[in-house]
């Protein structure tokens, strides 16, 4: 056989033995995925108390943001989170009794919370369970523990509300003078603690006219507020009301200014965790057409995590409105994930612990690129858990939509407001 024959009949059978080997490769099997580890992630909401109409809005929106990032985000990782849903009834006996059994079964890493109710009766406990709490929407003075384990990043109500009055008074005011603001509470601890900084504030701000030199106190559960609507509107003339009531209680306002002939006379100015769109679910946008809002997320049209909820609402909960208390509880859960997502690249996916999210937030910072367009940057300081936005987003609503009028820093705000 001459050279160059065997040479071709070398390569045949080089390619003949590898034909078996090439259809066994093809037709192997895949090698399986990585396992998911799965973390409970207890949440302590109001299914049936006060704020129930709010948590209707808010579970659903979380479970939204969950299933989107245990889908894109956590299978790539190797880890899924949970939403297990409690119902503290805002209550805080119940909330302890709730935790005493969540740490048991559920064996958390992180809480998460969306009421005082919901954290004071926990907070000494988590530290010592090394558990992280994210809490929801605003904090309050209780939660200047240093390096603490309840995280604010939404920061507290006076320093954004103070922050939102100053914007109408310096920057949306267009009038002679000064304006004139009443400003009313519910009463009890969150209130009062609410307060406390705003009436320290008051004394020291030049650019409006504090009618009655006090908070205006309402009961948390009013059966009406006939009373204290007339007491604002006749005795106080304002150009501006604060109202910073639960959901009875705002709807009992509300209804008394209608009933009196008040309602649209005087803009409103409402808290972020009963937002306009909250309001407008609640008892019909006609119902706060021209009030305002304050709040520490972006949620107007357009920025990333508005686009993840559009894409994926009717996919986890249909049917479920964007607005403010949506997109705040949205951001707590987004904040959480940006968290595990750090802590996985540090201690892998199966080594998640409540201690591994902690040293991720204790001193971090997160860009805003990082927290899906709702915030500016955040800066976390073990020396103050209230620390965390640093912009407070002015709305209001017009024709029955909620439109962006404005934001300004919480750093210019004329009184430093840490206790």
């Amino acid at each position: 056989m001459k050279k160059g024959q065997q040479l071709i009949l070398g390569a045949i059978s080089t390619v003949l033995l590898l034909v078996p080997f090439l259809f066994v490769s093809g037709c192997a099997k895949p090698a399986p995925p990585a396992a998911i580890h799965e973390y409970i992630i207890p949440n302590y909401s109001d299914v049936t108390g006060p704020y129930s109409e709010l948590f209707r809005i808010i579970v659903p929106s979380q479970n939204v943001v969950y299933g989107w990032w245990n889908e894109n985000v956590g299978k790539k990782l190797g880890v899924k989170l949970v939403n297990k849903v409690y119902d503290t009834r805002y209550d805080a006996a119940e909330t302890a009794s709730i935790h005493a059994r969540a740490v048991v079964s559920d064996k958390p890493i992180a809480i998460l919370t969306g009421g005082a109710p919901m954290v004071l009766p926990i907070m000494g406990k988590v530290a010592e369970q090394k558990i992280v709490v994210i809490h929801g929407t605003c904090g309050v003075s209780f939660f200047h523990q240093p390096a603490g384990w309840v995280f604010s990043p939404l920061r507290d109500y006076a320093t954004l509300s103070t922050a939102s009055i100053e914007w109408l008074c310096e920057e949306y005011w267009k009038k002679p003078g000064k304006p004139r603001i009443v400003i009313s509470i519910f009463e009890g601890v969150a209130g009062k603690d609410i307060a406390a900084p705003v009436l320290a504030w008051q004394k020291t701000y030049p650019e409006m006219e504090f009618v009655f030199g006090d908070i205006l106190w309402h009961p948390p559960t009013p059966v009406e507020l006939s009373g204290l609507a007339r007491k604002i509107m006749e005795e106080g003339k304002p150009d501006y009301i604060s109202f910073s009531g639960t959901a009875v209680g705002t709807v009992a306002f509300y209804s008394a200014m209608r009933e009196l002939g008040y309602l649209h006379k005087v803009p409103i100015l409402t808290p972020p965790y009963l937002g306009l769109s909250v309001l407008a679910e609640m008892m019909g946008a006609d119902m706060v057409e021209g009030d305002f809002e304050y709040n520490g997320v972006d949620y107007s049209p357009g920025t990333e995590a508005h686009k993840i909820f559009v894409k994926n609402i009717d996919k986890y909960a249909p049917g479920t409105p964007w607005g403010s208390a949506g997109s705040q509880y949205s951001f707590q859960v987004y904040m959480l994930t940006r968290a595990v997502e750090r802590a996985v690249e540090k201690v892998g996916a199966a080594n998640l612990t409540g201690q591994a999210l902690y040293d991720e937030l204790n001193e971090g910072e997160f860009k805003a690129a990082e927290l899906y367009g709702l915030t500016g940057d955040i800066k976390f300081n073990p020396n103050d858990r209230l620390a965390g936005v640093d912009t407070v987003y002015n709305y209001q609503m017009k024709g029955g939509k909620v439109e962006l009028l404005g934001k300004r820093s919480v750093s210019v705000i004329s009184l430093p407001l840490k206790k």
